[in-house]
């Protein structure tokens, strides 16, 4: 999962991870790009009512389960991140 700004820096993708991302939410719905090093294939992660309990609402309200993070203000249906999928060649 890629997302532009991650509450887990495990979510944060690579530049053409990020790009794809872009894309999606342009109303692709689905992405791929052969890079130099790798191939990529991403779809659209669309937000859910239950996700919008932590990020919805207004941008910067806190967060009521995790009061160290805020709210990122998305709403339903909104393209909120990217399931990317990178294979790079074997060596």
């Amino acid at each position: 999962m890629v997302v532009d700004n991650p509450r887990n820096p495990n979510n944060k993708g690579d530049e053409t991870a990020l790009e794809l991302l872009a894309e999606l939410r342009r109303e692709a719905k689905a992405v791929e790009r052969q890079t130099q090093n790798a191939y990529y294939y991403a779809e659209p992660i669309r937000a859910k009512t239950w996700c919008l309990r932590c990020h919805g609402g207004s941008k910067g309200e806190p967060d009521p389960m995790f009061p160290k993070y805020t709210k990122d203000g998305w709403r339903e249906g909104e393209v909120i991140g990217a399931a990317v999928a990178r294979v790079s060649p074997k060596k």
